[in-house]
């Protein structure tokens, strides 16, 4: 077997593959085709949010989120935004702190990545209110909710759901090309993965990033360590 055939050989097993990936991808999300409504569970009991956001020099948009989750139909008394201005060097603080957030300013520059800032963050939080929260949506900066954000999260937590993600979708997708990028992106999650799974009663392929739920109990001992870029 002369070079030029182990190349071959090499290049059918690889285009096998890459066949086989593409063969997978196209089954699975073949469901994308079906409705799919999803369950709600009762609005009460109402539980308690912590909604944490994670924000490094965003006092251009972070004013925008705090006013659209101070607008949500969820009882105002039921939750309260904590906001870790991570290394922040503008008036993100200052910001959040007038609109009568908890704030929790961190300066740790060897240490610069969202899971860092959430760990730190969250080993203050258990301490200095334990037990006042079972809830906790993680939200970034530059996100806005819709009224009845944290209502659904309710409902799906009293249907015994511990980690929930939320419909999330771009903002303004025709502003420019990165824009544009990170909708199609969230479009291809949702509609190629989380809805053919949710169909299929299986649970998510993956959690992270901004707009997620989950029960507070699951990283009480723990705490929260994972280190990737944005969580």
């Amino acid at each position: 077997m002369n070079i030029w055939d182990i190349l071959l050989r090499i290049t059918q097993f690889i285009f096998a593959f890459l066949g086989l990936f593409g063969l997978y991808n196209l089954l699975v999300t073949l469901p994308i085709f079906l409705r799919y409504k999803t369950p709600t569970g009762p609005n009460e009991p109402l539980h308690r949010f912590a909604v944490v956001i994670s924000a490094r020099n965003e006092a251009k948009v972070i004013g925008n989120l705090i006013a659209s989750l101070r607008k949500m139909t969820y009882p105002q008394a039921y939750f309260e935004i904590f906001v870790i201005a991570d290394n922040c060097t503008d008036e993100t603080a200052a910001i959040a702190r007038g609109m009568g957030c908890h704030v929790y300013e961190r300066y740790d520059t060897a240490h610069q990545s969202k899971g860092y800032a959430l760990n730190w963050f969250f080993n203050r939080f258990f301490a200095e209110h334990k037990g006042e929260f079972d809830s906790c949506c993680v939200i970034d900066a530059d996100n806005v909710v819709s009224a009845d954000f944290l209502t659904h999260m309710n409902q799906q937590r009293n249907r015994g759901e511990r980690v929930i993600v939320g419909y999330r979708i771009g903002k303004n997708p025709t502003s420019g090309v990165l824009a544009g990028c990170n909708s199609l992106f969230w479009l291809l999650q949702r509609r190629g993965h989380d809805h053919p799974r949710a169909i299929a009663n299986r649970s998510l392929l993956s959690v992270g990033g901004t707009g997620f739920v989950f029960d507070l109990s699951l990283i009480e001992e723990s705490g929260w360590n994972t280190r990737s870029i944005t969580e």
